[in-house]
């Protein structure tokens, strides 16, 4: 594996946001050529923070077939507590394979919504 695949597996642990939601971004334009790409943006579905799990999610619906192994994980992810990383999960599923493509969701009750 190169350096610079490797720093940008790796840049998706960092602990700066910017820099994991950078190599989200960055995997999801090139991770097609990086078998370790759609393991690894998996991962990122878990972030803490709810724009790497958005990103997280776009990048896995940019990579299209390549990332059929992430439907689980963005399924589970259709009921993350950040609308914007559901309705990414959404459109995910739907670029991955649309035979997946899901309605919108309702709106979470207000007790559940979060800003995160």
């Amino acid at each position: 594996m190169s350096e610079s695949i490797t720093y940008w597996l790796e840049a998706l642990q960092d602990r700066y946001f910017v820099a994991r939601v950078t190599a989200a971004r960055v995997l999801g334009a090139t991770g097609h050529k990086i078998p370790d790409a759609v393991p690894a943006l998996i991962q990122a579905l878990q972030d803490r923070e709810a724009g790497v799990r958005d990103v997280a999610a776009e990048a896995l619906g940019a990579l299209g077939r390549a990332a059929q192994p992430a439907v689980p994980a963005l399924l589970a992810t259709l009921n993350d507590r950040n609308k914007f990383v559901r309705n990414a999960a959404r459109k995910a599923l739907q670029q991955i394979d649309p035979a997946l493509a899901l309605p919108a969701g309702p709106a979470r009750p207000r007790s559940e919504r979060s800003c995160v």
